[in-house]
């Protein structure tokens, strides 16, 4: 039997995909032990396009934690980026992994943040100098607004759709507290890889994380997704076979690595669905959105989830 999806009183019912052969499934009780649940947002969680967070995804955040799961986004967007798709609503946020790690949130305090020197922020714009017209350094300040050190956008066309928080274009770097880093490009993701390979060497100090082709986020060396998963699981007491994360991009690949159960969508990269042991429909189907209510139900019933039986769904 099919289920459309759709709501049932206050509560959504889920769709085919995720309540298949349910005779007989009811007899394959869980022998899950999910405790937090990770997942990252662009074209994970959000579709290319959408701004917000789905009713189904708010939902089912709702449900878990209302079944003791806890939740976090674990992004390369700053905190101030976030709380936009989630529509402000600090109720789903009271913790996250933003800026790839840099910033680890636990019950509405940072627990930790890394930090980059502001002298790596200038020895990184001269290794990039060579390359201006394809790269432009992006420094974030503490509300998501974006600075560049050139006049304009010119021919790098993310620069021109990539700033939410807004940007401006100075001639000098701003002397302030910056949230984080990311490299705008104008290239296919061959010629992205060029660019930080010959940049990486002059700056050990960094790491350069690809989640686009024509984008890279910067930070840290050794910081990353799942470092600031395993910090964040040391706080909650857990241990990290009791995560289960989403992901689909080259910055999600050591999260997905590091978890017990990592699930990666349909549009995921070739390099994120071998990270992955679950799979889901695509991102544009709301499919994390159901996973989450799946893994509500599974809290209530001791059914497994559909998506943590069948490996190769997809």
């Amino acid at each position: 039997m099919q289920l459309e999806a759709g709501r049932e009183g206050e509560r959504f019912h889920l769709p085919y995909w995720s309540r298949k052969h349910m005779e007989g499934y009811a007899a394959r009780k869980a022998g899950l032990m999910i405790k937090l649940v990770l997942t990252d947002m662009d074209n994970t969680l959000i579709p290319w396009g959408q701004s917000k967070a789905s009713p189904r995804a708010m939902e089912g955040i709702r449900e878990m934690e209302e079944e003791g799961i806890r939740f976090a986004p674990a992004s390369g967007r700053d905190f101030e980026e976030l709380k936009t798709f989630f529509a402000d609503d600090l109720s789903v946020l009271s913790s996250a992994i933003t800026a790839n790690g840099l910033v680890i949130r636990l019950d509405g305090r940072i627990i930790q943040k890394a930090e980059i020197e502001p002298s790596l922020l200038l020895r990184l714009d001269r290794a990039l100098a060579p390359f201006v017209d394809e790269a432009a350094l992006i420094l974030y300040d503490q509300n998501a607004h974006a600075y560049a050190r050139r006049p304009d956008a010119g021919a790098i066309e993310i620069m021109k759709t990539a700033f939410p928080g807004g940007v401006s274009y100075v001639s000098e770097w701003p002397d302030i507290e910056f949230s984080k880093l990311g490299i705008a490009m104008q290239t296919d993701a061959a010629r992205r890889d060029e660019i930080c390979d010959a940049v990486s060497p002059q700056i050990p100090e960094l790491d350069f994380v690809k989640p686009l082709p024509n984008w890279v986020d910067v930070v840290p060396h050794g910081v990353n997704k799942a470092t600031a998963i395993k910090a964040l699981a040391d706080a909650l007491h857990i241990t990290m076979d009791e995560i289960c994360a989403f992901g689909d991009s080259e910055n999600d690949i050591e999260m997905l690595e590091a978890v017990g159960y990592p699930v990666a969508v349909a549009n995921a990269s070739p390099a994120a669905k071998a990270a992955a042991r679950y799979f889901i429909p695509a991102a544009a189907e709301d499919s994390v959105g159901t996973a989450f209510l799946q893994i509500a139900e599974a809290a209530r019933t001791g059914v497994l989830p559909d998506f943590l039986q069948d490996r190769n769904a997809l």
